[in-house]
């Protein structure tokens, strides 16, 4: 209920221009990797802080959806080339030692997480450039 009391603060974020709404909603990404859930709903204002990332990545999402929807779709031709190409990646990266190591699982796993998306959707991408139609026979994209 208090989320949606804060629908005037919201909609104030909506107005602002794109860099800064980027920049809020990443900011306030990051509370939920460093706080827990509030436990059985007790605190209603933590629910507050940490529930609101989503909100605003749905209200943001709605509002610039063709734009999403268009990046998604690249993304989408990629898609087998990334699923095919992340163990490989994974098993490289892994053997060579470069595994990100903050002390943090929830930041590890999202650098590493990060890491191995694009990095997987770069060499998906050079393939295609690189063998055309053929790219499909090796990778799958």
């Amino acid at each position: 209920m208090l989320l949606f009391a804060c629908a005037p603060l919201h909609m104030r974020d909506l107005r602002l221009s794109g860099q800064w709404q980027i920049a809020i909603v990443v900011g306030l990404l990051l509370m939920p990797l460093l706080m827990h859930r509030p436990l059985f709903n007790l605190s209603k204002f933590h629910g507050v802080i940490y529930c609101t990332p989503v909100y605003l990545v749905g209200m943001l999402t709605s509002l610039h959806w063709k734009r999403e929807i268009s990046a998604l779709a690249l993304r989408a031709d990629a898609s087998f080339g990334i699923f095919f190409l992340h163990p490989l990646l994974i098993f490289v990266i892994a053997r060579h030692g470069l595994l990100p190591v903050t002390g943090h699982a929830a930041i590890d796993f999202t650098l590493w997480f990060t890491a191995i998306t694009a990095l997987s959707y770069i060499l998906t991408r050079m393939f295609e450039k690189a063998f055309g139609a053929q790219s499909r026979r090796l990778i799958g994209a």
